[in-house]
């Protein structure tokens, strides 16, 4: 049975326990590969409307190649006047009374690269540490796999920050939760076509991303000449050619 506060989760477990993390001040490398519904999670914590939280959520493969675009986004979404650092931006954030959680997705896209922003550095690896030691704040480090060692390569030369975060692995969708998704979606699917649609989704390496597209393609009632189990196979094939996230956050540049 679903908690009412956790009902338009996709995955009400693992959302409510996450959210008991935040609110505890702890801080998380969030380990789950793409189409998994990663940034649906972010989404759904932001709708439980955390007492007195700020979230600050930034795609950082947008930013691998600008530390400056990084931190103005940052300042942007704080609501503050821009700074120049990373660091400063946390003087300022420091006076405010609220919790503050820093979800930074792709954070692998800055790691074992050396084609990123030299400004990703020491100084930053400092400041990202003071995030996750601050007892009003909370890191969320979203990534494809988990990481012993966080290494950047700034200068040509590997740099190990002092990052140290605790491995929270982003389950597999059951099938329950697939069903429940479709049911609130509305796609009028008999109890019939609604098994066959789940089952197609939860065999799938990237669950959600196909979920997304086949809710949106019923709705839009594409290649309705075809037969569910045709259009399923068809629709199939084409999610698994796109790599672009299904998100709001994915179109921040």
């Amino acid at each position: 049975m679903r908690v009412e506060k956790f009902s338009h989760c996709l995955r009400p477990v693992f959302t409510e326990s996450l959210v008991k993390d935040l609110q505890e001040g702890r801080s998380l490398n969030l380990v789950g590969e793409n189409g998994q519904g990663r940034w649906r999670l972010l989404e759904d914590v932001e709708k439980c409307h955390l007492r007195n939280t700020l979230i600050l959520a930034i795609n950082m493969k947008s930013y691998k190649q600008s530390y400056d675009g990084f931190v103005q986004a940052l300042w942007q979404q704080a609501g503050e006047t821009a700074g120049s650092d990373l660091g400063s931006l946390l003087t300022v954030l420091e006076q405010q009374p609220q919790k503050i959680v820093f979800w930074l997705h792709d954070f692998d896209a800055l790691l074992d690269n050396p084609d990123i922003d030299e400004r990703y550095n020491t100084n930053f690896t400092d400041s990202v540490n003071s995030i996750k030691t601050h007892h009003q704040w909370s890191l969320v480090c979203v990534t494809n796999q988990s990481y012993r060692k966080y290494i950047f390569i700034v200068n040509g030369k590997p740099l190990v920050s002092p990052l140290d975060l605790t491995a929270k692995p982003l389950p597999k969708l059951s099938f329950e939760e697939i069903r429940y998704e479709l049911k609130n979606r509305n796609l009028s699917l008999s109890s019939e076509e609604l098994a066959q649609v789940t089952s197609a989704i939860h065999e799938q390496k990237m669950p959600y991303r196909l979920l997304w597209a086949i809710a949106d393609n019923l709705h839009n009632q594409v290649d309705t000449e075809l037969s569910l189990l045709e259009r399923l196979e068809k629709w199939k094939k084409r999610v698994s050619t796109v790599t672009t996230p299904f998100s709001k956050y994915s179109l921040v540049v």
